[in-house]
């Protein structure tokens, strides 16, 4: 009889084990779950809130061009987290400066002076903020 009880104890003790891993990997995964979706909805808003328009393309001397770009959206955004496209080719910023300072807080209705590192030939800019918006400049 002893036998029996013993394997009756370590059937109880296995389900509870069990039951204990269960429960925590589904509320770790009800949790990551949640957190994707808060990442999700900020990432919404901060595309449908956000807006910028190349204003000016000037060619500052043989390598570089400077680019006035304004935020005309609700967002703040980082101005270090632009792309710049070219003609379809990823250039190199130079530099970034708001409102004249070097700084990483880009405020709606503020225009971002970007030099970027370019020869050839400019028929076409893209930048692309943050949040995958675009803007273009047709030259």
């Amino acid at each position: 009889m002893g036998s029996v009880s013993a394997a009756a104890l370590i059937i109880t003790i296995s389900f509870f084990v069990s039951f204990t891993i269960l429960y925590t990997t589904s509320m770790d995964s009800q949790n990551m779950v949640h957190d994707a979706v808060l990442v999700g909805e900020k990432l919404d808003k901060g595309y449908y809130d956000t807006n910028v328009s190349i204003l000016t393309v000037i060619r500052v001397n043989a390598r570089h061009l400077l680019l006035n770009i304004t935020n005309d959206g609700k967002t703040t955004l980082n101005p270090y987290y632009l792309s710049i496209l070219i003609n379809g080719t990823p250039v190199k910023i130079a530099s970034i400066r708001v409102g004249g300072a070097s700084t990483s807080v880009w405020a709606p209705g503020l225009t971002a002076n970007v030099i970027v590192e370019f020869r050839g030939t400019v028929k076409r800019v893209e930048v692309v903020t943050q949040y995958g918006n675009n803007a273009y400049f047709i030259a």
